[in-house]
Parts: structure tokens; C-alpha cells; sequence
């Protein structure tokens, strides 16, 4: 099962802007993101997939880190980190991810920032989403998705 590592507890130590969010280095928002992409079970076999961070200048949603995951250049997944309550979403799916791996995060991420979580309708209304979907994932050590 992945753990956080210690890049995100840096992160989030030296990250702090006025104690309510947190920065995330380029490299733990792309692990959180090969997190929700293996939960998504998406065909990847034999694809060429990358992972970009979106430029926080561009992105239109304040308060998260976005990172979109490109199947054979294809978007795919666009996948938003809550830097106030570590939650983790596609925002253009209206998909809100969970299991043991992303509720460590938000807890972690919360203790830090003394946050909570939304609640789920509050958290769609925020993205845009009439309601966000939940797509549960138990990490297991055969996923299609390796580090390369």
C-alpha cells in the first residue's frame, strides 16, 4: 500500500500560507494523482500516459492543485487536490476519491492545516457538479500504472 512520503510532509511543513492551505511540490501532486488515476482502472496497457501539473496561474480553481493525466495525449483525468482538506477529485467527472490511501491524506493534510472536510454537496457546488460520484480504490501491488 503507498504511503505518504516525506517529500509531502515538507511540503506541507515549509507550505503553509496564512494556515488554512498548503503547497504541494510538482513531485507529490503527481503521486497523488498516479493515486486517483489507478483508482480510476482506466485501460492503460500498452499506452503511452504522462502526467502534467497544471500551471496554478491558469488554474480557474482557487484553493487546489490540479495535475491532468494524458493517455496517448489525451486528457483524461483531471484531478484536483483540495491544498485546505487534502480531498481529492476530477473535477470535470464529478468524481470525488477515496479509500484508505486518500482518507490518510486528508487527514493528514487537515491536522496540518486545521481544516475539515466539505460536505460532499458543498464540495460539488464548488466544482460545478450537481453531485460528485465516489470512486473507491484499495491499493493493490499489481496496478497498471508503475513508476517509469
Amino acid at each position: 500500500m503507498p504511503k505518504m512520503t516525506a517529500g509531502l510532509a515538507m511540503a506541507v511543513l515549509l507550505g503553509f500560507s496564512s494556515g488554512s492551505h498548503l503547497s504541494l511540490a510538482d513531485s507529490e501532486a503527481i503521486d497523488i494523482a498516479r493515486q486517483a488515476a489507478r483508482a480510476w482502472e482506466g485501460t492503460t496497457d500498452g499506452a503511452k500516459w504522462t502526467f502534467d501539473v497544471v500551471d496554478p496561474s491558469i488554474d480557474k480553481l482557487a484553493g487546489f492543485t490540479s495535475v491532468i493525466f494524458y493517455v496517448d495525449n489525451d486528457p483524461v483525468l483531471d484531478i484536483s487536490i483540495d491544498l485546505a482538506s487534502g480531498e481529492v477529485v476530477d473535477r470535470n467527472r464529478c468524481v470525488y476519491f477515496d479509500g484508505p490511501y486518500f482518507s490518510r491524506l486528508r487527514k493528514k493534510i487537515q491536522a496540518l492545516t486545521h481544516s475539515k472536510e466539505l460536505p460532499r454537496r458543498t464540495l460539488a457546488t464548488k466544482l460545478g457538479c450537481d453531485r460528485l460520484s465516489i470512486k473507491r480504490y484499495r491499493s493493490t501491488s499489481n496496478s497498471r500504472l508503475k513508476a517509469r
